[in-house]
């Protein structure tokens, strides 16, 4: 990115005389805006119409106020289909007055981009009747940002088939400075060892930030889902009861009034509930996981029989659960269990009641345990022990 050069003091004569000649022109509110906010960094563009005056050019565009946080050194200018070379920018009396190096067109209106520092934002759900989705925004500018075309960026770990297609976050002019040259690190998610993510939103935007509402309207087809992680099944030991996470399920489509990528945040359930959710891509599921754990749903873990050995320095390993259901309705479980063996294994055989598989370094199971109802869930895997460790054959 080029550099800018601060004005110096001295000059400030010359360039007064230079403001008659060249012409100045006062950019105050925004008509529009467009912005991406990632990691507390900004690029935000102020969009501004033609002046009212008539004034058909200038060389001199005093921002004000300038915006907190900004940085000088990131300063872009565009007038009417043309790209202003910007020669100098300097404080002054709580703007910035920007020199460009020849006159730009304004009979179109004109922009100035800048890059700023000190954002931060967060999403919150409320879900009752209606789902209501806002993103609180706090921002450093002092200066507000109407019609705001606003692009939230972060960073998750789902499931790489869940990560939605990105063409980049910013969908501007690519001869803009609101493109990879400032987020190059953000347009790979896959560099950068996570999956990066991002929503937009639309809205009025105050000096200093405020609530952005992205979801309001009725929703339908929720559903409960109690799990068990296979971080709660490890620290069960023979006897001990574990309660169940609860999670709350929605489809994010259309049938219920959302269609885009639905940014992480806290969930508020009737006022009474609290809990979490994480990205969702469009067509996906929001996950909402609950604070705590849930009673009505628990697992136990049962007293393990012997391990049995098989030729070939194979041994099968059996081991059992009993899932309870105390509540009044049907429940939907799923739980992750790990069979306790430190060597290669497959699974031979899991209760038919519910569905099980492997899943990583576990086995996952799902199914529906019935209202007021336990099930016995009984595992078996062969596991083969190496021949350097084979104490007997």
């Amino acid at each position: 990115m080029k550099r800018i050069a601060l004005v110096p003091a001295v000059c400030l004569a010359a360039l007064s005389a230079a403001f008659a000649a060249d012409g100045e022109i006062t950019a105050s509110s925004a008509e529009s805006a467009h912005a991406c906010l990632v990691s507390g960094i900004a690029c935000v563009e102020e969009i501004f119409p033609a002046p009212d005056d008539g004034t058909a050019e200038a060389r001199f565009i005093r921002l004000h106020p300038a915006p907190g946080g900004g940085r000088i050194a990131s300063v872009s200018v565009r007038g009417a289909g043309e790209r202003g070379e910007v020669r100098s920018v300097r404080e002054t009396g709580g703007d910035w007055l920007i020199e460009l190096a020849a006159p730009l067109s304004l009979k179109m209106g004109f922009s100035v981009a800048y890059e700023a520092e000190g954002f931060s934002w967060k999403a919150h759900y409320d879900l009752a009747r209606n789902m209501r989705g806002a993103v609180e925004i706090a921002s450093p500018l002092g200066r507000a940002l109407p019609d705001a075309k606003i692009r939230l960026a972060g960073t998750a770990s789902p499931p790489a088939a869940a990560v939605p297609a990105r063409g980049g976050l910013l969908a501007l002019r690519e001869d803009t400075p609101l493109n990879a040259e400032w987020f190059r690190a953000y347009r790979d998610p896959a560099a950068a060892g996570e999956a990066a993510w991002e929503t937009a939103l639309a809205g009025d935007l105050a000096p200093f930030g405020g609530e952005i509402v992205f979801w309001d309207a009725p929703v339908g087809g929720v559903e409960n889902l109690y799990r068990f992680p296979a971080a709660a099944t490890a620290k069960l030991s023979a006897g001990r009861v574990a309660q169940a996470q609860r999670v709350v399920r929605l489809s994010n489509d259309g049938r219920n009034g959302s269609d885009g990528v639905l940014p992480a945040g806290t969930v508020s359930l009737a006022g009474r509930e609290r809990g979490t959710a994480d990205w969702t891509p469009p067509g996906g599921t929001m996950e909402i996981v609950l604070d705590g754990t849930d009673g009505s749903v628990t697992l136990e873990k049962l007293p393990r029989v012997p391990d049995e050995p098989l030729p070939e320095g194979r041994r099968r390993l059996r081991f059992a659960y009993k899932l309870s259901n105390k509540s009044p309705a049907a429940a939907k479980v799923e739980l992750h269990v790990v069979p306790a063996t430190p060597f290669p294994w497959e699974l031979e055989s899991a209760s038919a009641e519910l569905e099980s598989a492997r899943e990583g370094d576990g086995i996952a199971t799902a199914g529906v345990v019935p209202a007021g109802g336990e099930l016995l869930l009984r595992y078996a895997v062969v596991c083969t022990v190496p021949q350097t460790l084979r104490l007997y054959e």
